[in-house]
């Protein structure tokens, strides 16, 4: 993931056990919820290679979208930060609008 957010510095998520499981939060899943959405990259780390055999993993892909009318705000009081300016409140429209337009400008 990238650390810190937006330097374009990646560091490997740690593995910590069989039964770990790592859930990469969507940016419309932060801005209701306060969890980090974190820019990442896959790759096959070279302690995993063995040769051409590669450690048994899985992997469950889940990608939704809220409704276009959808306003993205907390959904907790806990989730605001008093510290940040106040910033206008998105659709999920206007956001992925404002995203799409971030990546191919």
């Amino acid at each position: 993931m990238e650390q810190p957010p937006g330097s374009g510095v990646f560091v490997p998520a740690d593995n910590a056990g069989p039964y770990e499981c790592i859930v990469n939060v969507g940016d419309c899943l932060q801005m209701w919820t306060g969890l980090h959405s974190a820019r990442h990259r896959v790759h096959l780390a070279q302690s995993e290679n063995q040769g051409n055999m590669v450690q048994e993993r899985f992997s469950i892909a889940y990608f939704a979208k809220p409704d276009r009318a959808a306003l993205l705000r907390p959904l907790l009081d806990s989730v605001v930060d008093d510290s940040k300016p106040v910033q206008k409140l998105l659709t999920a429209n206007e956001f992925q609008h404002m995203r799409i337009k971030g990546t191919y400008a």
